[in-house]
């Protein structure tokens, strides 16, 4: 069995390297291809990985000759591994774990393979498993899960990640269209997923870590993917993709509509407020606070928007009550306001 790893890259010069030996060391126990992806580096990551090729410690490198955004570079992963059974995906600022459980002493027959995945915060390693012993997940776990996600988004992590899972490289070449959504700047790998899901006929969990995921403190936030915070605005309501996928997979398996649609409304209510207070970490002036309040004030006031707050539960979703009230009562400003001290206090 032979794995590609995606090593994607972008201004990551303080962690590429380690991430790099990190991957590299798979190669003692694994048949490995390691393709690194760079996405028109500015600082010494094209230097590091350059360096790493010369050291045998990837395979390939291949540099954009301008900023294409993650999905663009996993998707050209993904076709320079085509000559591997499994493809998995590694950014560039987190690490695979090297000591993680054989592979190959596994029995592998899952289309999507699932692993646990830790988090790295400052210097302490938080713990995460999703199961106590491996096994093969069936349509009903998947659903049950769906419902979970549905629920409470930003908890349900199982699936909402790329990282940390197997993808059998056969359904890339069966399948043309199952790549990562090059529009998508957010909620790009919960999209991919789900969908990858829909076209898996075994799902496999194994019980072992194999990703470290690295969370990072103040204004370097304002660098992390999961905000594009640099991208334009309406990036911010990308995780409607990745709900309509969700939804696709439990009306395919015959769940009812009228019943999976509350609960969808539910999460997009869920998703607004989450990404309410992750768009304002953009904020670094009263003229950028105005543009902000400006978009979400003509997003609240869409119908889609309007019934997703009225359906939105912070019972279900464990959430705060504030904003959610400010919304319902339209004190739009007031809501921005309140959702940057919030932005503030938790991310920067």
């Amino acid at each position: 069995m032979k794995i590609g790893i995606v090593i994607t890259a972008y201004n990551n010069e303080e962690t590429l390297e380690n991430v790099i030996k990190s991957a590299a060391a798979l190669k003692k126990n694994n048949k490995v291809y390691i393709v690194l992806v760079d996405d028109c580096s500015t600082d010494s990551s094209i230097k590091i990985a350059k360096l790493a090729l010369k050291k045998n410690q990837i395979d390939r490198i291949h540099i954009n000759k301008k900023n294409h955004g993650i999905s663009k570079c996993r998707n050209i992963g993904i076709k320079l591994s085509k000559k591997t059974d499994y493809i998995t995906f590694l950014d560039g600022d987190d690490y695979i774990n090297s000591k993680f459980t054989k592979i190959s002493n596994k029995k592998i027959y899952g289309d999507l393979i699932v692993f646990n995945f830790n988090y790295l915060n400052k210097d302490k390693i938080f713990k995460n498993y999703f199961f106590n012993k491996d096994q093969k997940l069936l349509t009903d776990d998947i659903k049950k899960y769906f419902y979970n996600y549905l629920m409470k988004p930003n908890k349900s992590s199982l699936f909402t990640t790329c990282w940390a899972k197997l993808y059998k490289t056969k359904l890339f070449k069966l399948d043309k269209t199952l790549r990562f959504n090059e529009k998508l700047h957010i909620c790009e790998d919960t999209d991919f997923v789900f969908r990858f899901l829909l076209r898996s006929k075994n799902i496999q969990y194994i019980n072992s870590y194999m990703y470290l995921h690295s969370l990072q403190l103040g204004k370097k936030n304002l660098d992390k993917a999961t905000f594009a915070s640099k991208k334009n605005i309406h990036h911010q309501i990308s995780f409607l993709k990745p709900v309509e996928s969700c939804k696709k997979y439990l009306i395919k398996n015959r769940e009812n509509l009228s019943f999976v649609q509350k609960k969808i409304d539910h999460c997009i209510g869920a998703y607004t407020i989450i990404y309410t207070i992750r768009s304002c970490i953009r904020i670094n002036s009263f003229l950028s606070f105005l543009k902000i309040y400006f978009f979400w004030k003509k997003i609240y006031r869409k119908e889609l928007f309007l019934n997703a707050i009225k359906n939105y539960s912070p019972k279900f979703a464990k959430g705060g009550l504030l904003i959610p009230y400010l919304i319902k009562n339209r004190f739009y400003f007031i809501t921005i306001l309140v959702a940057y001290l919030f932005a503030k206090k938790r991310y920067l």
